[in-house]
């Protein structure tokens, strides 16, 4: 006899279309370096639980039929195909996996990676119960044009939550974005060239980057 046993204090993110991308795996802590600092500030790090499905056909709406447990807090869709030899799921199939999820734990948060998903069609995830969208500014949205940045939109206490996780509590989105080059010294501001100085190994090195924009709704 097999007996599991589900601590329901235990959060859990229920991917729905399988492995997200890599570039998500560390974020989560189901990989990384092989060293004693593996995942630090990861989800499994914080004590969240990692769950995924393979969304095939019908099977994969029927599995997840029975799949949102309690203790789920978060179902996570990605959008795309990404690497995988999957369809990107369009509008009606986020609509029906939205509407299995809060069937089954209304209280569930639904959020969507909408990379590559922008403008290509007439609705976006969050007019049919999407509580957070996130994607890439670097992409449709940007027009391949912009050098940098992300978006994340949807209910206001999740974005304010996310930009709370971004930058600290209490900034939030008010530090604003950060576009173009950065300046930070050991010793000071490294002046206006955008540099950062390493006083130990008299090294520079230019540093760019972007903070991501958020739209909130009540």
């Amino acid at each position: 006899m097999i007996i599991i046993v589900v601590d329901a204090n235990v959060e859990q993110l229920l991917a729905v279309v399988g492995a997200p991308y890599d570039t998500l795996e560390e974020v989560i802590g189901i990989s990384g370096p092989s060293d004693s600092n593996i995942n630090i500030g990861s989800l499994k790090d914080l004590g969240v639980r990692y769950r995924e499905l393979l969304m095939v056909g019908s099977t994969g709406m029927l599995n997840l039929g029975c799949s949102v447990r309690p203790e789920t807090r978060c179902v996570f869709i990605q959008r795309s195909c990404g690497y995988s030899w999957r369809k990107s799921l369009g509008f009606a199939d986020i609509q029906r996996v939205i509407s299995l999820t809060k069937g089954q734990n209304k209280d569930c948060i639904v959020m969507v990676d909408n990379c590559y998903g922008e403008f290509v069609e007439t609705s976006e995830p969050p007019m049919v119960g999407a509580d957070l969208i996130a994607g890439s500014l670097i992409k449709n949205p940007g027009g391949t044009i912009a050098p940098c940045g992300g978006y994340i939109a949807g209910r206001k206490g999740l974005v304010e939550a996310a930009a709370a996780r971004l930058s600290a509590p209490g900034l939030g989105v008010d530090c604003g974005s950060t576009p173009g080059h950065i300046s930070f010294s050991p010793d000071g501001w490294g002046g206006s060239q955008g540099r950062f100085t390493n006083s130990r190994s008299n090294g520079s090195q230019r540093i760019s980057g972007a903070t991501p924009s958020f739209c909130t709704s009540s």
